[in-house]
């Protein structure tokens, strides 16, 4: 079984739904929208740039897929680093999720070149799995 989240874009540039999927690898087996932590916009979830709509949704995602702690702590560099670059198509795996919280802890510190590092350390292990 596996979980992934999908954007689904809105007509007119309103906000944005996401759903959780459950697959078994061949096909859906359940599908809900993703709930709504509301902390920067009362206007929904959005992505592809760094506002309010991005923040919520990943502090929305997040919280779903490794738990509120983890969300409260990381979800601004989660957005820089999933959400604000996603152009038309949202589509984030849970296990991806949860790998980046795993390398985070070690580059947790803001500032430009410990996220060059972050970013640096995920794209290598996603290039890892891609290989095997």
């Amino acid at each position: 079984m596996e979980r992934y989240y999908e954007g689904i874009n809105a007509e007119q540039g309103g906000p944005q739904s996401v759903l959780m999927i459950l697959t078994d690898g061949k096909e859906k087996l359940e599908s809900a929208p993703l709930p709504h932590i509301e902390r920067h916009s009362p206007d929904g979830f959005q992505w592809g740039y760094g506002g309010s709509g991005p923040s919520d949704l990943a502090l929305s995602m997040l919280t779903h897929a490794a738990g509120k702690e983890i969300a409260e702590e990381y979800y601004q560099l989660f957005k820089a680093d999933f959400i604000a670059d996603c152009e038309k198509h949202l589509l984030i795996f849970q296990k991806d999720i949860l790998e980046w919280v795993g390398i985070i802890s070690d580059f947790a510190d803001d500032g430009q070149a410990k996220s060059i590092q972050r970013r640096e350390k995920w794209a290598e292990r996603v290039f890892e799995r891609v290989q095997q």
